[in-house]
């Protein structure tokens, strides 16, 4: 078992949330993000299993205008997981327009979308009563900052600005391979 599918197991395991995100292909999710996901066998047998309880943020980006249908899909498998999709999602249509070449939002328009998703997901997680459970208030993230794509990618030891250190918000994207 490769160690990274471990870590993925523990990390969305340890985390009181997450944010998906895939790039559509043939409207629905990138092989990558399935093969990712699959990893996620790891925790049948874990009490609660998979996903019990966690919620779960939807981005999708598509080259058109079908980034809905991927959402769709990774909200079946959000279920068929146990787990609770936070009711906004984030389809990002046209995706080429709204990163620059280094991969960064330009778009005003879906960064604020992305931090309402975000935001919209971080109150849920901290209204949502789940037994066993530690709940606090969570602080602002800094303007300008996309959801997912940020919190994947801090050095070790950096505190999620989302979160505080008791209280996980995990991402889960698929590459543009």
């Amino acid at each position: 078992m490769p160690a990274a599918a471990r870590e993925l197991a523990g990390t969305v395991l340890g985390s009181d949330a997450l944010i998906w995100s895939t790039p559509t292909y043939h409207g629905s999710v990138s092989g990558s993000f399935k093969n990712a996901l699959d990893w996620l066998i790891l925790l049948a047998e874990r009490d609660p299993p998979y996903l019990t309880n966690k919620q779960v943020g939807l981005v999708a980006t598509a080259g058109g205008v079908q980034g809905l249908q991927a959402v769709n899909s990774m909200e079946f498998v959000v279920r068929a997981l146990r787990g609770w999709s936070v009711p906004l999602v984030q389809p990002v249509a046209q995706s080429w327009q709204t990163f620059d070449p280094d991969g960064r939002l330009a778009d005003d328009m879906v960064a604020a979308q992305l931090r309402e998703l975000g935001e919209l997901g971080a109150e849920v997680v901290r209204v949502a009563p789940v037994p066993g459970r530690r709940h606090v208030q969570l602080r602002r993230r800094r303007p300008g900052r996309a959801c997912g794509r940020r919190l994947a990618r801090q050095p070790p030891g950096a505190t999620p600005a989302l979160a505080r250190p008791d209280r996980r918000l995990a991402g889960l994207a698929a590459p543009w391979s």
